[in-house]
């Protein structure tokens, strides 16, 4: 693996070919010191999978070569396959892109953060960019993000982030 951020690898990658791109969410986060419901966990994992494909769109959208792969509309194969906590097998992998037309996938893992009195979450969050034909790891890349619970919003609200190199507020 090369020392370059996803960014600059995906627009490496894109003067030589199509980019079908699917982002997955983490399966889990771990936690050390958090007290929320599930709920709240896989909403945060949504949402960080969000403001990722976000910023993704925003510096590569415009480019004919990137499509992002709806990763919704087959969510189903994502349960038949059951990716393990240890990882993609690189069967996986071949299987997913295969499957959903993808020949390259970000695969993420992390762990979350709360401050002392539950008003703060912060997600740390590392993904690869796998190129699914090979199972190569194709560039590395970290994130992290501050979500503040809105009281009026009874929920966790983007406060700030840093997402593939980039710095991202959404106050």
């Amino acid at each position: 693996v090369q020392d370059t951020n996803i960014d600059s690898k995906l627009n490496e990658i894109m003067k030589r070919e199509t980019v079908n791109l699917l982002v997955l969410v983490p399966r889990e986060l771990s936690s050390t010191n958090c007290s929320f419901s599930e709920e709240v966990f896989l909403g945060v994992l949504k949402q960080s999978n969000i403001q990722m494909e976000s910023q993704l769109l925003k510096f590569h959208g415009k480019n004919t070569n990137f499509h992002l792969v709806d990763r919704d509309s087959f969510s189903y194969l994502l349960e038949e396959i059951k990716i393990q906590k240890s990882g993609l097998t690189s069967g996986q992998t071949a299987q997913i892109g295969k499957m959903s037309g993808a020949n390259y996938i970000i695969v993420n893992s992390g762990n979350l953060n709360c401050s002392g009195d539950n008003k703060e979450l912060i997600a740390n969050q590392s993904s690869k960019l796998i190129k699914i034909e090979s199972s190569i790891t194709e560039a590395i890349d970290t994130s992290k993000l501050v979500l503040r619970y809105d009281d009026s919003k009874q929920d966790f609200i983007f406060h700030k982030g840093f997402i593939n190199g980039r710095a991202v507020l959404y106050d």
